[in-house]
Formats: C-alpha cells, structure tokens, sequence
C-alpha cells in the first residue's frame, strides 16, 4: 500500500497541481507510529535537503520533542502538500488530493495522535473534519487537544515562531 501511495503522489497531477518539475518529498519514519506530524507543506529547508529528516525543521522539532521525552525517531512525519512551492497560501480545494493522500498514510500508521506544527495545517484539518470554514485561533489552544476521526489532534506553533 506504501508504494501505492507514492505512485499516487508522483503520478497524479492533482497532488502537483502546479506542475513543478521537481522530485515529491515523501514521509519518513515509524510507519507503526503512536505519533502522526504533520507540517502544511514542505519548506525551503526540506527542498534543498530533499528530505524531511535534513531539514532545518526536523531538527528544531526533535530538540523539541526531545523536551518532553518523546523520540522523532519513533514517529512518523509528514507534510500535507508534498511539492515544495513558493507561494504562501495554498487554497483549501487545492489541498483536497492531497488531503486524501494524507488521510490514507493515516490509515496505514494507525496513530493515536496527530501533531499538527503550524496554525495553517491544524486549521485545515479541523475544518475538513468538522466543515466549519471559522479558525481556531492557535495562540488559545496549543497543546489542547481536538478530535479527528477518534484520533487525538493537537496543535502545536509552527517551527519558525518556536526557535
């Protein structure tokens, strides 16, 4: 199912709805995970490094979690979008392949929680899940935790307002 899920990614113009010619970034890690992150999209770092695990985020996150105990390495990381792109806003139909895309690695892991790094994403998927288009403002509810699909959803501040 995991080489479907790639083949999906890489074939499927709705996952690279601008058609960059460039490689996908893939998600790394435990695919047995109690832990499911997920970043909104790949960034700068990600793309020059061509990976997740390379990335300036990635290393900012482990020192993190590292914080209270809880091995990267015994998680499993993603990004919704997988294509590097410039542009700041990604629009919610934009993300709705990629979101199927995201809602099967979620299936294959079978996390308990899901960790959301940044308001952009959170709020997507919160709003996937309950259809409301109002925002859940991130400063009042980091760390809480919200359901999504019997899955514990929680919020954290996105990487560059944490360092």
């Amino acid at each position: 199912m995991w080489e479907e899920i790639e083949k999906d990614i890489k074939l499927y113009d709705e996952c690279n709805y601008l058609h960059l010619d460039q490689d996908a970034i893939l998600g790394i890690g435990d695919k047995k995970s109690n832990i499911i992150i997920v970043f909104d999209k790949i960034s700068h770092s990600m793309k020059e490094s061509n990976s997740i695990i390379r990335s300036v985020e990635y290393n900012k996150l482990k020192i993190i979690l590292d914080f209270i105990n809880v091995d990267i390495n015994n998680c499993y990381v993603t990004c919704l979008n997988k294509y590097y792109n410039k542009m700041q806003d990604i629009s919610y139909d934009d993300r709705k392949y990629a979101m199927s895309i995201f809602l099967k690695e979620l299936y294959l892991v079978n996390p308990k929680y899901i960790i959301c790094v940044g308001e952009d994403i959170f709020n997507y998927l919160y709003r996937y899940y309950t259809g409301k288009e109002n925002k859940v403002d991130i400063l009042k509810n980091v760390g809480k935790i919200f359901e999504f699909y019997n899955l514990n959803l929680i919020p954290i501040y996105d990487i560059e307002y944490i360092s």
